[in-house]
């Protein structure tokens, strides 16, 4: 075998090796996704040089179609992976709009090897340390993610387009440090030689272990699990946001939204044709599932204003639609045999979730388990009922610690014993669905906070997870064929920039202006300080956080990495409350104005849409764990909560005059959320609006007049912001938007402006086929 010469690159305690493919901090080596290692060499062979964001994902992702995020993702890796430099710096300098640097020295070292011998080394060295740890770059798939994702409140509302969004932190290599102490210990006072041997027997035994893994991975050309997977683009309008297959393969069903009303549409995949089989009218459709025969789809709808789900049956080639099932809160499982399906009904009054089997025309309905709060079944990541008709799969979690920390849980059908499928835990489920042969599950998820929903097989009964999907779209929803060849599901794509405009009222000029060009700049929430800067949340440094800058969009900059989202600056301009999950939830927290002095405020089980009073001497909010759905306040600088409503109440906001609670409200199970004002010290409302649209999902702020709210509404499937007053007139336009979607807003302290995060929302059904029994398999 020839002899390579190679140059390996230093850089502190770092070691680069382009031969074995691997990265060694202080000679071990880290476990590091195979893009984010390509990354790193393309920056350390360009050291002190930029390198364009084109040039990145023309070279590394060359034969992929990807977005741009997909190189923050890694980039985020590489400097949690990396940290920061003897002197506290990072390695990976940001180059706004254009790319990024490397920029700690770096050393050239000449090292002969052989790509095998250089793995091998360095595999070697990793069993050593690690006692077999998983060895770097070479494992088959990459294990770390962006995705983005709000934190959105799942229980009491349900939106058509749910916010995505969670930084996976990359794979962890074990200490070396504390088993290289270990190890001596061992080796410097033996007191039975024969356990020494076996000690270095069984070292050895391990690095060849993981060695043989290493070529048998690198010598295996055939295909990996997926990767001859193909996808295919069914609807382009940007519209469709819900569907399910026909178990044969043949059809699928979504919904078409034109300017608000709804419709169900069947089309035939092979020959692009297509019918409408139901008119929903302005009722929202949110679930669709096919019956075990594919003569029948069944749908989950709400009327206007109500949040009470029916159950529909409609043929698939249409006709009159049946009510099947009344207060019905999640897509339906059928049993394979076709004659019982289930579903979960929320009872929040009840405080409980139960999960209903019924004959397929609805009757004789059976609880089959129960969760009473602070404990939950999640309704949005739906049921599956296993092929052998034993056991009904679902997603579940507990508020006492992070709501959105979820778990695949199983029900026994006959015993009702109900265990985890697996301990791993998720931040969201959207959809699940069994193989055919019953050794795995299928489905959309989020595996960490801020993480963007892909696709993933669960191994069963073993629960180990591989993520299908990689990019920087969300999929919403999954439905399965019978033979488990094909799936569809919805991809979500989404873009949010910074605005500031003037009002349709200014008579010098309703001027619009874009400040920012990220992919999420002001989703997370946006406020001005009294000096007329920009406070919003961004992901331009690869994961959401909290940046500033001035009102013509100049001096972008981070104010501190370890904040998140929601910014809200105290009226004296001091301070800035954001919030954040460094711990198991969502909590709220302060910081200078200059990002400096980081104190947490909250310690509940979970809170969130922060606001000050405008004397600045109080912090209103929403608890969303075990007291969810009730407003609270606390002293501006920390200190006991004490409860403003014991109502389900949510969305502070305080009137200019300190008077009075503009929030979102419902008075009983069965109401719908409506945007209400309440008096400041609680107590019943003293003004609803049933005028203003999607209260639970809405953004509204006080004008600055105190006299009315503005708020949000698509009419027309275009944003605008409107202005509804208290006395009950008739709504104005604000703005004059002629597409895109708004996300967020806030009025200047000068009261002329409003800075706004504009984009867009596309959601199409993409068919993904040729999922084989061997790109199925398990092993």
């Amino acid at each position: 075998m020839s002899t390579e010469v190679q140059a390996c690159y230093v850089f502190g305690s770092f070691r680069l090796d382009p031969v074995a493919r691997c990265l060694l901090r202080d000679g071990a080596p880290l476990a590091l996704p195979a893009k984010a290692y390509e990354v790193l060499l393309l920056l350390v062979e360009r050291s002190g040089q930029i390198v364009e964001k084109d040039e990145f994902l023309q070279k590394v992702w060359a034969d992929t179609f990807v977005e741009e995020g997909s190189l923050t993702v890694s980039i985020s890796q590489l400097r949690k992976m990396l940290g920061t430099d003897a002197a506290g710096r990072k390695y990976i300098e940001t180059i706004p709009r254009r790319g990024y640097r490397f920029v700690a020295p770096v050393e050239k070292v000449i090292a002969a090897a052989t790509p095998d011998e250089a793995a091998e080394n360095c595999l070697s060295s990793a069993a050593m340390l690690d006692g077999g740890a998983e060895s770097p770059v070479l494992a088959p798939h990459d294990s770390g993610e962006l995705a983005i994702e709000g934190f959105a409140e799942h229980a009491g509302g349900s939106t058509e387009a749910s916010n995505g969004h969670a930084l996976s932190a990359p794979l962890t290599a074990t200490n070396p440090i504390a088993h290289q102490a270990n190890a001596e210990q061992v080796i410097s006072t033996p007191k039975d030689h024969r356990q020494v041997a076996l000690l270095a027997l069984a070292v050895i035994g391990i690095a060849g272990i993981v060695f043989g893994l290493y070529r048998f991975v690198a010598g295996n050309k055939s295909p990996m699990p997926f990767q001859t997977m193909q996808v295919m683009r069914l609807t382009n309008t940007g519209k469709n946001n819900v569907a399910a297959i026909s178990p044969d393969g043949r059809y699928f069903v979504y919904i078409a939204n034109n300017a608000g009303r709804r419709s169900l549409w069947v089309k035939q995949i092979a020959i692009d044709s297509s019918v409408q089989v139901a008119d929903l009218e302005e009722r929202e459709c949110r679930w669709l599932t096919f019956s075990q025969d594919g003569d029948y789809i069944y749908y989950v709808a709400r009327e206007k204003n109500t949040t009470v789900g029916v159950l529909y049956q409609v043929p698939v080639l249409g006709g009159s639609s049946k009510k099947i099932a009344v207060d019905v809160d999640s897509a339906v499982a059928f049993s394979p045999d076709g004659e019982r399906l289930a579903f979960i009904r929320r009872s929040p009054f009840q405080r409980e979730d139960v999960m209903i089997v019924a004959n397929v025309d609805g009757t004789a309905e059976q609880k089959l388990i129960t969760h009473q709060y602070p404990n939950f079944l999640y309704i949005s990541g739906g049921l599956a009922w296993s092929p052998d008709n034993r056991t009904i799969v679902f997603s579940a979690g507990s508020f006492m610690h992070d709501h959105h920390q979820l778990r695949i849980s199983k029900i026994d059908v006959e015993t009702r014993i109900e265990s985890y499928v697996s301990t791993q835990r998720w931040y969201e489920v959207a959809g699940l669905a069994w193989r055919k042969d019953g050794r795995g599950l299928l489905m959309t998820a989020i595996n960490e906070r801020f993480g963007n929903r892909q696709l993933w097989q669960l191994s069963y009964p073993g629960g180990e997870s591989q993520r299908i999907t990689n990019d920087l779209n969300d999929y919403q929803g999954l439905s399965l064929t019978a033979d488990s060849t094909a799936l569809i599901t919805v991809q979500v794509a989404q873009h949010s920039n910074v605005w500031t405009t003037t009002t349709a009222q200014d008579q010098e000029a309703n001027q619009s202006k874009q400040l920012t060009s990220g992919k999420y700049d002001g989703y997370y929430g946006l406020d001005w300080t009294p000096q007329g800067q920009i406070v919003y949340g961004s992901t331009a440094s690869g994961k959401p956080r909290i940046w500033i800058m001035e009102a013509d969009g100049s001096r972008q900059r981070e104010l501190n990495e370890n904040s998140e989202s929601s910014p809200a600056v105290s009226p004296d301009g001091r301070y800035i409350l954001f919030a954040s999950s460094k711990e198991d939830a969502v909590h709220i927290w302060r910081m200078d104005i200059d990002g400096r002095n980081l104190t947490q405020l909250t310690r509940g089980s979970g809170e969130l849409w922060q606001t000050w009073t405008p004397d600045g001497r109080w912090i209103l909010y929403a608890a969303i764990g075990a007291n969810r759905n009730t407003l609270w306040k606390i002293p501006a600088d920390g200190g006991a909560p004490v409860p403003v409503t014991q109502q389900p109440t949510t969305k502070p906001i305080v009137s200019p005059d300190g008077k009075l609670i503009a929030c979102v409200y419902r008075a009983e199970a069965s109401s719908p959320w409506q945007v209400a004002v309440i008096p400041f010290e609680g107590g019943a409302p003293i003004k609803i609006f049933d005028q203003i649209p999607n209260a639970y999902f809405q953004t509204f702020r006080w004008t600055p007049d105190g006299r009315a709210l503005s708020y949000i509404d698509a009419r027309g499937g275009v944003a605008n912001i409107w202005r509804q007053d208290l006395d009950g007139t008739a709504p104005q336009q604000l703005t004059n938007f002629a597409d895109g979607q708004i996300f967020s807003f806030a009025w200047s302290r000068d009261k002329r402006r409003l800075a706004l995060a504009r984009g867009a929302i596309s959601t199409d059904v993409v068919l993904m086929k040729n999922l084989t029994r061997s790109q199925m398999s398990n092993e």
